[in-house]
């Protein structure tokens, strides 16, 4: 989660990671890794291209575009996601190329 307890899409306060089950299994999670680019358009598989967030987001992202994506959460989180995307891969969202 690069140190922050909130989902870097939309804001959301993350407090732990899962619910567990008595016998030890998890049983619900609440951090997803996402794909800022997604792997399907070309992103690649790398820690400087994972983030953490709420496991709604990571749903709803899917293979959305990064660029796409920032304009579908809220205005207050843009942002963060930038600057984030930035300090990751050294390139603003719109220097990636879907293949």
């Amino acid at each position: 989660m690069d140190g922050r307890d909130f989902c870097l899409y939309c804001g959301a306060k993350i407090s732990k990671a899962y619910d567990w089950h008595p016998n030890g299994k998890s049983k619900k999670c609440y951090i997803h890794s996402d794909h800022m680019d997604p792997l399907a358009i070309g992103g690649i598989d790398d820690e400087s291209n994972i983030v953490g967030c709420c496991a709604k987001c990571n749903l709803e992202k899917n293979d959305t575009p990064f660029t796409q994506w920032l304009d579908m959460i809220p205005p207050q989180m843009k942002n963060i996601a930038r600057e984030i995307y930035f300090l990751k891969h050294g390139a603003t969202p719109e220097d990636f190329y879907p293949s």
